[in-house]
């Protein structure tokens, strides 16, 4: 699998083991994957130190829909 930051596999890495492979699904696990690097993750140390409840991020992930998935 390919490396993410902490050196291991990262998300997408693991998706030619998905049952499902139609576009829709694809395209949605790499939505949720890129939106985990690039906003979950520069913040989550900050959050993880300070016990700060993301807020904003969980607005931005039921914006995409992504809330009771």
């Amino acid at each position: 699998p390919t490396k993410g930051r902490n050196g291991k596999g990262t998300f997408m890495s693991y998706s030619k083991y998905w049952p499902v492979k139609d576009e829709a699904t694809l395209g949605l696990m790499e939505s949720i994957s890129d939106f985990a690097r690039d906003v979950i993750l520069p913040k989550s140390k900050h959050n993880d130190e300070t016990g700060e409840f993301p807020t904003d991020v969980v607005k931005q992930m039921a914006e995409m829909g992504m809330m009771g998935m």
